[in-house]
């Protein structure tokens, strides 16, 4: 079942060891448009799609297609709190 492996279990506690242990207040990823599967763990996750990213931040040229423009996700300390007192 997705959700339930690796990646899943290994952001949650990269999750709880950054708003817990490190203090921030707000973590961010980035994504290619066209990576479904890390699209859908964030979300997962409880990342929120903040704006798209114009390419890749590392490549000196600008994306072929919009299916290799990233997408910048983040996740507030606060609103991981509300979800996971709701539970």
């Amino acid at each position: 079942q997705r959700g339930e492996g690796f990646a899943a279990a290994a952001g949650r506690r990269v999750i709880r060891f950054a708003f817990s242990m490190l203090g921030l207040t707000e973590i961010g990823a980035e994504t290619l448009v066209r990576n479904h599967a890390s699209r859908a763990l964030l979300e997962a996750l409880g990342f929120s799609c903040a704006d798209p990213v114009l390419g890749d931040p590392a490549a000196a040229a600008p994306p072929v297609a919009d299916h290799d423009a990233c997408l910048r996700y983040t996740l507030r300390r606060h609103a991981r709190l509300r979800a996971t007192s709701a539970h």
